[in-house]
């Protein structure tokens, strides 16, 4: 096959405007940056083709060896914090209650001496058992055990609640960082960006006002993270304060992952079981049970074996009797009084009652309100992940776009902007996963540091 030669095309003023056009169209396309590079260098989180993110561990690379898990973290404030060393306190005063409820079933001895006008002066010596008293002595024992375990379930009380403060100070140092990450590839982006159009905007290719777009954009991501900076401090402080000590970023260790909780109903279920508040306000009951039988013993009286020895010496010398006697004695108070002390010590019996149930009520309701934001959480984050990954897609065209003019600078920023947002929800929502997985940890007293689990 002959091919023929064509004709020569002859120029005319259009072809040359159009040729121009393609040189200035080139310069643009030289002063703005690759639009696969430049996401390439802003962009460290890495996605998966199944649009779920895997991001690398960048916000530990300035951590030290052995940094705290938040297990770890709760676990050193519920040993060191101030909190838990006044509920062990109160244990050993109610161990020393309970050892002298118990010595009450032991005999009473007792010495009296009494001097004459005479000169003459009397001895007495006397050993007093108690045989029946009405419930008294076993009511007051009773009380004092219930005391006793309340007591040292106020400790996983105590420890409880400094696990809920560590992990709502981890969630926001979680919070702040993960901020910060992506803050840095947005600035990082944006730095980008004001390079490209102040080149762009020297060579007459866009107006000044799309540089100034650029710069005030940035500004904004600089406040943002310096209000990341400052809640990633506050954090710190928080922290160190729970657990005793200076801690730094290095300290801590980042927490990406949680597990799937169990199905609600195991969950409530052990979170009745193991609740120290809950265990702590079923020995109240028990108490309060106790001082009513006390109360109510009262209206009866007592029957005690006395022995008793009388020693005297005066004018007429020196004389000693010994007397073994069965004693009776009814204090009813005054204007039998006693009755409505029993009376009131019952009522306190139906208070304890109503406040275990108000608490159960109360535990129930946050825990499933946790189990469902956590649920709700772990339901959402393929959506806001991909969320992500489209954002990233949009602003990636909307760079090309811009080059060919079918998208204005407005719009590249706006993706940029949308981008670092949705980020930033990716970032806030892992976060409040791996802290609300720790909180339903520790309704269930899964923790292996807490004691009052220990003391069922």
């Amino acid at each position: 096959m002959t091919y023929l030669p064509t004709k020569p095309r002859s120029f005319s003023l259009s072809h040359v405007a159009a040729t121009w056009g393609l040189v200035l169209l080139a310069q643009s396309v030289c002063a703005m940056p690759a639009p696969q590079t430049s996401l390439a260098k802003s962009e460290s989180v890495l996605y998966t083709p199944s649009g779920m993110q895997s991001y690398p561990d960048t916000l530990n690379d300035d951590m030290r060896e052995g940094a705290l898990s938040l297990d770890a973290l709760a676990e050193q404030a519920a040993r060191t914090h101030a909190s838990v060393a006044a509920r062990r306190a109160a244990v050993n005063a109610a161990d020393a209650d309970q050892d002298s409820a118990w010595q009450q079933f032991l005999p009473t001895p007792s010495l009296q001496t009494q001097l004459g006008h005479s000169g003459d002066h009397t001895t007495v010596a006397s050993l007093s058992q108690p045989l029946w008293t009405g419930g008294r002595l076993t009511g007051g024992l009773d009380a004092a055990k219930a005391r006793a375990k309340s007591a040292r379930f106020s400790v996983g009380e105590a420890q409880q609640g400094l696990g809920f403060s560590v992990t709502a100070a981890y969630q926001d140092f979680l919070q702040a960082r993960g901020r910060q990450q992506v803050l840095e590839r947005y600035l990082t982006r944006l730095d980008e960006y004001q390079q490209s159009m102040q080149r762009r905007v020297e060579g007459g290719a866009s107006p000044s006002s799309d540089l100034e777009l650029v710069r005030s954009r940035r500004s904004g991501a600089r406040a943002q993270f310096k209000a990341a900076e400052a809640a990633e401090e506050v954090a710190l402080v928080q922290l160190s304060q729970l657990v005793g000590r200076r801690l730094t970023r290095a300290d801590i260790l980042i927490e990406r992952s949680a597990s799937s909780p169990a199905a609600l109903e195991d969950v409530v279920a052990r979170a009745d079981n193991f609740s120290p508040t809950l265990l702590r306000l079923s020995q109240d009951i028990a108490a309060s049970r106790g001082d009513a039988a006390v109360s109510k013993a009262a209206m009866f009286p007592t029957l005690a074996l006395v022995a008793q020895n009388e020693q005297g010496q005066g004018n007429v010398g020196q004389n000693s009797t010994n007397t073994v006697m069965l004693q009776v004695q009814f204090t009813p108070g005054a204007g039998l009084s006693a009755l409505s002390r029993s009376s009131s010590a019952q009522a306190q019996v139906d208070v304890a009652q109503d406040n275990r149930e108000a608490a159960r009520t109360d535990l129930e309701s946050r825990v499933s309100s946790e189990y469902q934001n956590q649920r709700s959480a772990m339901e959402s984050q393929p959506d806001v992940e991909a969320n992500a990954v489209g954002a990233a897609k949009v602003l990636a065209s909307y760079e090309r776009l811009f080059i060919t003019g079918k998208r204005s600078w407005l719009d590249v920023i706006n993706a940029a902007s949308e981008l670092s947002n949705s980020e930033i929800a990716v970032s806030d929502l892992t976060a409040q996963r791996v802290a609300g997985r720790y909180r339903i940890a520790l309704y269930d007293g899964e923790p292996l540091w807490m004691t009052y689990a220990n003391d069922q």
